[in-house]
């Protein structure tokens, strides 16, 4: 399982660093369903939804990323 969910963080960070910001927002929230305390997906989910022109959400999950 966790093997899994390492390999769906470092495929929604590709797809990040790809420009596929759609696919990427899908992996993070994957990862985050299962590992809410995930300070990578968290964080890079919020800078990703900044992109969006979304801050609250980006703003709670710095929040969290910083907590972590």
């Amino acid at each position: 399982m966790v093997l899994n969910l390492n390999q769906t963080l470092q495929q929604a960070i590709t797809a990040h660093q790809n420009g596929k910001h759609e696919e990427a927002e899908v992996l993070y929230r994957e990862v985050l369903k299962t590992q809410p305390a995930n300070l990578i997906a968290n964080n890079n989910l919020g800078v990703l939804l900044q992109g969006f022109n979304n801050p609250d959400d980006a703003i709670s999950l710095y929040k969290k990323a910083i907590e972590l």
